[in-house]
């Protein structure tokens, strides 16, 4: 088997599920074949180079996979006849593109397992009392802070100031 990697556009205006059932119908030609997935990576709605079917968007999905020169060709069959596949492209991977395929389909499994492991994040909690104090106490110990704009401004209409020299007249 050689190894395979296949980038399909759908159309932008499919639900998340229809989407989902998009490459479920994909990976399922591929695998109903003999093909083994590698994985597979949704990159979201993007826009393209050129208008395809009267779209300036659409959903990208990649999928990398090892199968036979037959099962491609029957993936690509059902790409043209599906209203929904845009455009597609396919390409085999040699040498040390395969490799980086594998790799990068470990790293997005990992990803997934943390996000999976994460607990979802906690609200703001209301500050502590504990958090003021700390501020104030280095407040007290650093210089004040200097001047607010607003105040210099207010301080120059009224007066000139040491620091600075009289403004000169135009002539």
């Amino acid at each position: 088997m050689r190894f395979y990697e296949t980038i399909f556009i759908v159309k932008p205006d499919l639900a998340e599920e229809a989407l989902a059932e998009r490459v479920a119908w994909a990976t399922g030609i591929l695998t109903s074949n003999g093909a083994q997935i590698v994985n597979v990576e949704e990159w979201g709605k993007k826009r393209l180079a050129y208008q395809v079917n009267k779209q300036r968007y659409g959903l990208y999905v990649l999928l990398h996979y090892e199968a036979e020169t037959k099962d491609v060709l029957e993936l690509e069959r059902n790409f043209k006849l599906s209203e929904d596949v845009l455009k597609y492209l396919t390409v085999r991977l040699e040498g040390k593109l395969i490799e980086k395929a594998r790799a990068a389909a470990v790293k997005a499994a990992e990803e997934a397992a943390k996000r999976a492991a994460e607990p979802p994040a906690p609200e703001a909690a209301p500050e502590t009392e504990a958090a003021p104090e700390a501020v104030s106490e280095q407040e007290t110990e650093s210089e004040p802070p200097p001047e607010a704009p607003s105040e210099a401004a207010a301080e120059g209409e009224e007066g000139e100031t040491a620091d600075r020299p009289p403004p000169k007249e135009a002539e």
